[in-house]
């Protein structure tokens, strides 16, 4: 069949064409239609055609719109079936949650508790329903949770998290971490969701935490102040503000024990303002408390000071300071109970067994604290003592080293001396020999009689010689027997007479009433015969030499004294400093023509040393001298030793004293 072809010819007309039939040009050979019609036509297909488009739009907006809504659908469904599961697993979250978990209205009507909130307060969900959350609540917390809700009240997106108590199913008081969530709908709290846990256990953390670091803080104050400090008193008074302090006391104090007069004396305390010292105070150890202290050694608690028999002897002065629980603990040095520590309390107070471990560590580590402060007095003490032996012995050693070499010096002197004294009468006799040899024969009796004297000389020089050799070597042994003074200077004297008389010269003895000494008589007579042939030697012609015994009183001690006295020239003040000195001889003895080697007075003065006596001298220039020897009733040597009894024997205060020469 032929098709029919539709085809534009002039704006709002159409050509209508058969296949088949010849084309001709429609602009050539076909006459134009009325323009009406065409435009009739026109208007006809092109609302067909917008017609037809318009219903393929809408069908394809149709079909996109359904295929959003089956998405919309299946994503709606997918959210229920979320939201079904998740509250599902809140729901099973908050049923099987340790924490409380509830929910109440604006007016704190409980509109769901959780079991665990539900076992809390021992009730049902249907018995708690509707109920006020303030009957669980705390009274004294109420006005805090109001303060809250006013607060939220203006503006509800407020959260709080705080600590309140809640009484449980035995109305046991609680500590509850609340955490409180508005719920908000069209701006307006609808709700309110609170969430609580159970701190118990973290407050008692938090308690044992604070004691801990109170125990810390106890015990480091204490080892500062043992660092500080080396007095006990001031250890013992920083242990009481310490305690005092930690378990917040009105009063503390510290004594220390005095067994020997069976008290314990207060020497510590701490005082807040206002309260009464007890320093001094002295509390007895008669009574059962202190008596229990000293056998166990153990802390004593006292919950009644003013009442307790155990301690009848101390209640007038716990009355007096109003204390009523008493807190008594030992401090123990070297194992030993120095001291005790009173804490004292104005009203009934107990203490948890925390609080008697910080006492007792406190206690313990003041007890070593003291220690230690005793050790290091004890020793500072030491390091004295020894400062002082070693200055000590220092001294000595440089007081050794100077004897040493003044022994030395005194050697090599002695030895000079030696040898000028043995030189002169050695000349002397060679030359009296080469005399007798060559002079005339009728001067060989006056060179004999020479050769006599100077032979004598050297004889007594070489006996004192080996004298002070054998008391320099300890070789002179003394035989202490019962001498009778008066007796012994009586004879001697007798026999001397008739010497001074030859030399015109009054020899006088004067005596007391002597007890016997014990001495070495043959010593004594040495020294005394030595004193009168110095007495003879320098006494000029018609003087006097007196001999005087007698019975003294010196530094509490009784001696019998003999003193040699003369009428000579005296001894200057400047030379009375080496009268005991070995060959020394004074200005006297060299400008007279008196015998003498210069070693007398000091084998005198090592004989009267032996005897533990001494020698004294009274002396002025142009009035004399008079030699006196020191000799002890009783044989206590040990009061005079080498240093003293020289310097006794040379002291002779302002009066002057002579060398004396035999």
């Amino acid at each position: 069949s032929s098709d029919l072809l539709i085809m534009p010819y002039a704006p709002g007309s159409l050509l209508l064409s058969v296949s088949g039939s010849k084309w001709r040009d429609p602009f050539h050979q076909a006459p134009p239609l009325p323009s009406v019609w065409w435009w009739i036509t026109g208007a006809l297909l092109l609302g067909t055609l917008i017609g037809v488009t318009a219903y393929l739009i809408f069908r394809r907006q149709l079909k996109h719109r359904t295929r959003a809504l089956e998405t919309e659908i299946a994503e709606r469904l997918r959210v229920e079936a979320a939201l079904s599961a998740s509250e599902s697993r809140y729901r099973l979250l908050a049923e099987t949650a340790q924490d409380i978990i509830l929910l109440h209205d604006p007016d704190n009507r409980l509109l769901y508790v959780n079991p665990a909130g539900l076992r809390f307060v021992g009730l049902s969900l249907e018995q708690i329903m509707g109920r006020s959350f303030f009957e669980f609540l705390c009274p004294e917390y109420f006005p805090l949770v109001e303060a809250r809700n006013a607060q939220r009240a203006s503006d509800v997106r407020d959260k709080f998290r705080y600590e309140l108590e809640f009484f449980d199913k035995d109305r046991n008081r609680i500590p509850l971490e609340i955490n409180s969530v508005p719920v908000v709908l069209d701006n307006v709290i609808t709700a309110v969701l609170v969430v609580a846990r159970d701190i118990t256990e973290r407050r008692r953390s938090e308690v044992a935490i604070r004691e801990r670091n109170r125990d810390l803080t106890v015990l480091n104050n204490i080892i500062s102040a043992a660092a500080r400090s080396s007095d006990p008193v001031e250890i013992l008074g920083i242990l009481c503000a310490t305690l005092a302090k930690a378990f917040d006391l009105p009063q503390a104090a510290a004594t220390l024990l005095k067994p020997e007069q069976e008290m314990a004396v207060v020497v510590a305390e701490y005082l807040t303002p206002g309260r009464p010292s007890a320093l001094g105070t002295a509390i007895p150890l008669k009574q059962q408390v202190a008596e229990q202290m000293l056998a166990t050694k153990q802390p004593l608690y006292i919950s009644d000071a003013q009442t307790d028999s155990r301690i009848s002897l101390s209640q007038e002065e716990a009355k007096r300071r109003g204390v009523v629980s008493l807190f008594l603990v030992p401090i123990i040095v070297h194992g030993q109970l120095l001291s005790t520590l009173g804490l004292d309390a104005l009203e009934h107070r107990d203490y948890t067994e925390a609080d008697f471990d910080l006492i007792r560590n406190a206690a313990a580590a003041a007890g070593q604290a003291i220690e230690a402060a005793n050790l290091k007095q004890e020793l500072l003490k030491h390091a004295q003592e020894l400062e002082l032996v070693v200055g000590q012995r220092t001294e000595a050693l440089r007081h050794a080293l100077n004897q040493a070499q003044a022994a030395d010096r005194a050697k090599s002197q002695f030895i000079s001396n030696v040898s000028h004294e043995l030189r002169t009468p050695l000349t002397s006799i060679r030359v009296f020999l080469e005399l007798l040899h060559v002079g005339h024969p009728e001067q060989h009796l006056h060179y004999l009689e020479s050769l006599s004297r100077e032979t004598l000389r050297l004889q007594t020089l070489i006996e004192n010689i080996l004298t002070i050799s054998r008391l320099d070597l300890g070789k002179v042994r003394i035989n202490l027997q019962p001498v009778d003074l008066n007796a012994l200077l009586r004879t001697l004297v007798i026999d001397r007479q008739r010497l001074f008389e030859e030399r015109a010269l009054e020899l006088l003895m004067e005596t007391s009433a002597l007890p016997e000494i014990q001495a070495d008589a043959s010593l004594i007579e040495q020294v005394a015969t030595n004193l009168l042939t110095n007495a003879m030697n320098y006494t000029p012609s018609g003087g006097k030499v007196s001999l005087i015994t007698a019975l003294c009183e010196f530094d509490g001690e009784s001696w019998v004294t003999f003193s040699v006295g003369d009428t000579g020239p005296g001894i200057p003040l400047e030379e009375q400093g080496h009268l005991f000195e070995r060959f020394y001889r004074g200005d006297a003895a060299r400008t007279s023509a008196a015998a003498g080697t210069g070693l007398g007075l000091s084998i005198c003065k090592e004989i009267i040393d032996l005897h533990g006596g001494r020698i004294t001298l009274v002396s002025a220039p142009g009035s004399g001298a008079a030699f006196t020897v020191w000799l002890p009733v009783t044989q206590d040597w040990h009061g005079w030793d080498e240093g003293s009894s020289g310097s006794r024997s040379a002291a002779t205060s302002k009066d002057s004293v002579r060398p004396i020469t035999d």
